[in-house]
């Protein structure tokens, strides 16, 4: 049965906002626009208050998306032929002089194997609604680093005092 491509687990997350300190992990986040990721970063625990005109604080900001993981991309038909070629004999209630090979398959019908194994992981996985999601990054666009340099009195959730600069890649 074949999948909405919406609804395939192989599909890309859309686009988010994230924010981090550091630059290499992004624990602020997933947020719908570039201002209210700002905002969550601020406020968030790793931000330190401003002190004076001084710049004491980095913001790195991207816009990405994350991929979902398929277990469909775990399988491969060598290693399910070859696991069965290699069980102990009485495994398959098999003579011990019986050696095989028991799945001697062309490769069109490894391929065709292959993605009717796949097929049916994702139709199980969609039909248990299982999504397994990790924290990086499929692809990645609009990185800024951004200084904070509030001017003195300023609120820390004030965000005026911010300056963009180049992110590093």
């Amino acid at each position: 049965m074949a999948h909405d491509q919406a609804n395939m687990p192989d599909c890309p997350q859309q686009w988010h906002w994230y924010a981090s300190t550091d630059g290499e992990t992004y624990p602020i986040g997933p947020c719908t626009s570039r201002e209210a990721v700002l905002t969550a970063a601020v406020g968030h625990d790793s931000f330190e208050a401003p002190s004076g005109d001084t710049p004491v604080a980095t913001i790195y900001v991207i816009e990405a998306r994350r991929r979902d993981l398929r277990i469909a991309d775990f399988i491969a038909t060598e290693q399910v032929l070859e696991l069965i070629e290699e069980a102990p004999p009485n495994f398959l209630d098999l003579h011990e002089d019986d050696e095989g090979p028991f799945f001697d398959a062309t490769e069109v019908q490894r391929a065709d194997l292959l993605a009717r194994l796949r097929q049916t992981c994702d139709d199980w996985q969609a039909a248990h609604g299982l999504t397994f999601t990790t924290r990086t990054f499929a692809e990645v666009r609009h990185a800024e680093r951004l200084q904070i340099a509030p001017s003195p009195g300023n609120e820390t959730k004030d965000l005026s005092g911010l300056r963009a600069g180049k992110a590093h890649a």
